[in-house]
């Protein structure tokens, strides 16, 4: 049986105190300290990765020789990682070499080797009992700077906010690059199966499409019960929410059935089409900013009682409803198949409040010129059968 397994890790030394995430998945129920080394990104060059496991409650560490057991747990394993190298030349109080080797027979490197875990394992400590207050106090101050992954980014403009989920926009300390910051605050085991199930999605899609979201760095922290995970993703300064201008509606829902047709070719559906998960760049352009209800495959069975509960569990952090499909609004066993096509029509009711201004509560407006209304009838037809996929979707976008 396949095991699946979290890791958290620091590397011992950072000056940011953010905790860095890996997933792999294992045959067996155990491994070596050395096995996990291998699946951590690399280390510097002609050095090795020496680990100290630190328990769940951050009372206490030990560090790890490549021959120890560990075992699987479903709570994410938290690890120091130190990078060790020959030392340089600069005695005991060098700083500036990575530390020996723990098993070379010098007792000056020993100590220094012992001496740069045991800082990497103190920091973990602190660090770990304030990570959810360090996550929180970032994103309520604008302003304010954050480690994702390799990269630090300066929190800007809040985007959005809900329940669970905070959108900014952020940027590179160094490099001056532009993302999009989302950081979801997870109470238990089922939100972050939800984030990780979010993650994977996000690899399954991969970057080809410029339109859809992508994963450019991801850290995890806890405190106690408590997972704040961020993602950084494509830059965006604004939600598509209002009434647009009527030289733009075209650029932007190109852009947005662009995104699906890629998605559904992959046969992944977005499931929450609409004002709150359609991101604006500067350039004017629409990208997807929402990958939370995402699920694969596009089609879910309806059958049963257990099967709706299924689905509807995956758009528990819905947040466009009020454009969701009928078949969705009215989830019940046996009703109308439930499928890519439901993202086609929250997309046509999404295109009508960006173009008119409303949600189309009593069809599409008259007043709309007549290939987009035609486009948008299409879309929002009650029948699952009537709708076009999202690939003519696209084809009859480009002729607006």
């Amino acid at each position: 049986m396949a095991e699946h397994w979290a890791v958290t890790y620091q590397i011992a030394g950072e000056e940011a105190h953010g905790l860095n995430y890996v997933e792999f998945t294992t045959s067996t129920r155990t491994l070596h300290a050395a096995q996990l080394a291998q699946k951590l990104p690399p280390p510097p060059e002609n050095a090795t990765w020496h680990l100290a496991l630190v328990s769940n409650d951050a009372g206490d560490a030990r560090a790890l020789a490549p021959t120890d057991e560990l075992f699987w747990s479903p709570e994410p394993l938290r690890v120091v990682v130190a990078a060790v190298a020959p030392a340089g030349n600069g005695g005991d109080d060098d700083d500036r070499a990575l530390p020996p080797p723990p098993t070379t027979s010098s007792p000056q490197k020993n100590r220094r080797a012992s001496r740069w875990l045991a800082k990497g394992i103190s920091a973990a400590k602190s660090a770990t009992a304030a990570a959810a207050r360090v996550v929180d106090a970032a994103a309520a101050a604008t302003g304010g700077t954050l480690t994702v992954g390799t990269r630090k980014v300066r929190v800007g403009a809040l985007l959005d906010d809900s329940t669970r989920r905070r959108t900014f926009v952020a940027r590179d300390v160094k490099a001056a690059e532009e993302f999009s910051l989302t950081l979801v605050v997870c109470d238990g085991k089922d939100a972050l199966r939800d984030v990780r199930r979010e993650v994977e999605l996000l690899a399954a899609v991969g970057r080809e499409c410029r339109h859809c979201p992508i994963l450019v760095g991801q850290s995890i922290q806890r405190d106690g019960p408590k997972i704040s995970v961020a993602l950084l993703g494509r830059p965006f300064v604004a939600l598509a929410t209002e009434r647009l201008p009527g030289a733009r509606i075209p650029v932007v829902l190109r852009g947005v059935a662009a995104a699906l047709a890629h998605m559904h070719s992959r046969d992944v559906a977005l499931g929450d089409v609409g004002p709150r998960s359609v991101g604006l760049n500067r350039d004017g352009e629409a990208l997807l900013a929402d990958f939370s209800c995402a699920r694969s495959p596009c089609a879910h069975d309806t059958a049963t009682r257990e099967a709706c509960m299924a689905l509807a569990a995956t758009l528990v952090d819905a947040k466009n409803r009020q454009c969701q499909a009928p078949e969705v609004a009215s989830l019940k066993p046996g009703g109308p198949p439930v499928d890519a096509r439901a993202d086609v029509y929250a997309f046509g009711s999404w295109a009508h409040l960006v173009a008119t201004g409303a949600p189309p509560r009593n069809g599409v407006d008259s007043a709309l010129p007549g290939r987009l209304a035609a486009l948008l009838r299409e879309a929002l037809a009650s029948d699952v059968d009537a709708r076009p996929d999202a690939a003519t979707l696209l084809a009859k976008c480009q002729l607006l």
